[in-house]
């Protein structure tokens, strides 16, 4: 917390292709970061008396880079995974997701259940909860993992899978920007999200305070839905 207000800033690290908790979006001509993760990020600087720097990479090493000292905290729709809980710190969970398969639309009556999805070609999203999910859930069904979710939607689009894991408001996002596309069926598998920090780090308490404020008293929920409205 010192050499964050020392610095006169929060570097952010953060995955912009999961709308919408973080995506690109130009605005008046600009490419800009949005998102609920994104505003949840500048309540925390607000809250500090800090600027917002965010540093956008592939999902996969932001654990890195946190442990590296590159950013100083992780905000990208991260669950606590044991293993990664035995090299950074988490927060309390602060939104919790429901796991969906997205079909192209044509196909939703095909694939009804987790058995149809037996044997098919499936995508998910590198070292992700969804990605395990398809090992786990359809151990013989021919994985794609990608780190860019954008690049599986056209591996789905353009039938080189079948059907592609993703947490429900993400999938709609993408159905939005996509009508072809469609939800399937759910998993079931709802999965808290939560901010990570380095291990050992003091940002744990005054950060857990901060998302039970804005838990409380509805303004997580009003970041939800601005920035679902923002993904059009």
């Amino acid at each position: 917390m010192a050499a964050i207000k020392e610095a006169g800033q929060l570097v952010l690290g953060t995955s912009a292709d999961y709308p919408p908790y973080e995506f690109h979006k130009m605005v008046e001509g600009e490419d800009q970061i949005l998102g609920f993760d994104i505003m949840i990020a500048q309540k925390i600087a607000d809250e500090m008396g800090v600027e917002l720097v965010i540093k956008d990479m592939a999902f996969d090493g932001l654990i890195a880079a946190l442990q590296g000292g590159k950013v100083d905290m992780v905000i990208a729709g991260m669950s606590a995974k044991p293993e990664r809980e035995e090299v950074v710190d988490f927060t309390n969970e602060y939104y919790f997701e429901t796991q969906t398969i997205l079909v192209k639309a044509d196909k939703v009556d095909t694939y009804d259940s987790i058995e149809a999805f037996e044997g098919v070609k499936i995508g998910a999203q590198t070292a992700t909860v969804q990605e395990g999910l398809a090992q786990d859930l359809l151990p013989n069904s021919p994985l794609t993992s990608l780190q860019d979710i954008t690049a599986l939607i056209l591996e789905l689009k353009t039938g080189k899978i079948e059907g592609l894991i993703l947490v429900a408001p993400v999938a709609k996002a993408y159905i939005t920007q996509n009508p072809e596309l469609a939800m399937s069926i759910d998993l079931d598998q709802a999965k808290g999200v939560s901010i990570a920090v380095e291990e050992g780090s003091d940002l744990v308490d005054p950060v857990n305070e901060i998302l039970a404020d804005i838990m409380g008293d509805g303004t997580l929920d009003q970041y939800v839905i601005d920035a679902t409205l923002m993904v059009d």
